[in-house]
């Protein structure tokens, strides 16, 4: 079976692509903890998982960025709504 000559071929991020990705996500990983939204932040981590897969981020980058929203959010359910 081959491919039709008119279906574009997928392309594959770059390195520098992913990077890119790789800081959004850490930026809107950090801000979902500091608001305590916890959906958005599960979310964002398994995105950022994803990127384990791809070998863009380290496991050890990915537990130590998990770690530490999940201490933002701890210390944001402790402190009252303003």
């Amino acid at each position: 079976m081959s491919t039709p000559p008119n279906r574009p071929q997928i392309q594959r991020p770059t390195l520098e692509d992913c990077a890119i990705v790789e800081r959004h996500l850490r930026y809107n990983a950090i801000e979902a903890a500091r608001r305590g939204n916890r959906r958005a932040l599960d979310t964002l981590m398994w995105r950022y998982s994803v990127l384990v897969l791809l070998d863009v981020a380290s496991k050890a980058d990915c537990d130590a960025l998990f770690y530490h929203c999940d201490s933002i959010a701890a210390q944001a359910r402790k402190e009252p709504a303003a």
